[in-house]
């Protein structure tokens, strides 16, 4: 969903599930397709890395840039997405890893290994995208996370100084249930869809607020440094 989204679902759809060692975090497609402003892409970056680090000190995270159309392009021309560039600033900031999967793939595809339409397809990549994937990921792993059983360690480490002080590190979720009952949206304790299309296993049996009509506003109060917002109104 991109990094804005990612860090206020983070404590509800990743902490509630216990202590995190190790976070595999991509939001490099999403930030850059979702039109996401610069400021808010370090802030909820930089939000997620935060929680995380809170959370569980020792928990060890690794970056990741996958690959689309756009990325390739602005590689074949020579210069790094702009997304890109500020998730790295976060890893470089936070000291941690990071994955250049545009960069290998579109690497790869110009040296004649395999092409985007026969073989990855697409962003959401086959199985044979999929697999690229993976092996870079194992690679990695077998370079960077080597256990010594007898001498091996954990660091833990002080989280530096906010790169942005309005950083989405504590950012939640809130039911959107308005204390007040809103002419034209009704709350819906356990939403489905009603039109039979397909969604996410996520998106239905949760709290909606439902609009039947497209262009009314709802006002939402609430304290904090940032508000931050999906709406879906059926019409």
């Amino acid at each position: 969903m991109g990094s804005t989204p990612g860090a206020f679902r983070f404590e509800r759809d990743v902490l509630k599930n216990g202590k995190v060692d190790l976070l595999f975090l991509e939001a490099a497609v999403n930030d850059d397709t979702n039109k996401t402003e610069p400021k808010a892409i370090i802030r909820g970056m930089e939000g997620i890395v935060r929680h995380a680090k809170t959370a569980n000190s020792l928990c060890d995270i690794v970056i990741m840039h996958f690959v689309d159309p756009g990325k390739i392009e602005i590689y074949r021309n020579g210069k790094i997405p702009e997304v890109i560039q500020l998730h790295e600033k976060v890893a470089e900031h936070y000291n941690i890893s990071t994955i250049n999967l545009a960069k290998e793939v579109t690497g790869r595809m110009d040296a004649g290994e395999f092409d985007w339409e026969n073989d990855f397809k697409d962003l959401h990549p086959s199985p044979f995208g999929q697999n690229i994937y993976f092996s870079s990921i194992k690679q990695f792993l077998d370079y960077s996370f080597v256990y010594d059983p007898v001498n091996g360690k954990s660091i833990t480490s002080e989280i530096p100084a906010a790169l942005d002080k309005y950083s989405y590190s504590n950012g939640i979720l809130v039911e959107p249930k308005p204390p007040k009952q809103i002419k034209g949206w009704e709350f819906v304790k356990n939403w489905k869809p009603e039109n039979g299309k397909g969604t996410r296993s996520n998106y239905v049996d949760v709290p909606m607020l439902v609009g039947d009509f497209p262009g009314k506003i709802v006002k939402f109060q609430f304290k904090g440094k940032c508000g931050w917002y999906c709406c879906s109104c059926r019409s």
